[in-house]
């Protein structure tokens, strides 16, 4: 079982289910930041701060910081930019910690959809 701790709750359903992809056969517990994880396999266990003031996330037993950033806090505070950068990034550090990609997600963290999928929707006047 993979463990990651969260400090935001809020956030644990994109949480859960980015990591979920990029271990399917897994499972995934998300729990809140302070509870004490140790699952006593070889899983890697993850911890996401997810603040306003910055964004990090590490590989909690190698303590292996895979994402440090401070996002730009000097706009109107926008809920949605900030949660989508947030999966942005733990897409990014979970891309590079397995050496996987997953190239449907980018479609949609980054909010494009595919013209092959709206073409027959269209045809169908569903748009």
């Amino acid at each position: 079982m993979i463990y990651v701790k969260l400090n935001d709750e809020s956030y644990s359903y994109d949480i859960h289910s980015l990591i979920k992809a990029f271990y399917p056969d897994t499972d995934v517990r998300v729990v809140p930041y302070e509870e004490d994880i140790h699952s006593g396999d070889d899983a890697p266990e993850f911890s996401v701060y997810a603040g306003h003031e910055k964004i990090r996330i590490t590989e909690s037993v190698s303590g292996r910081v895979l994402c440090d950033y401070e996002p730009d806090t000097s706009g109107p505070d926008n809920r949605a930019e900030y949660k989508s950068e947030l999966k942005r990034r733990l897409y990014t550090a979970m891309a590079e910690y397995t050496g996987r990609e997953l190239p449907w997600i980018m479609t949609l963290l980054s909010g494009c959809i595919s013209i092959s999928i709206l073409h027959p929707k269209r045809k169908r006047d569903w748009l």
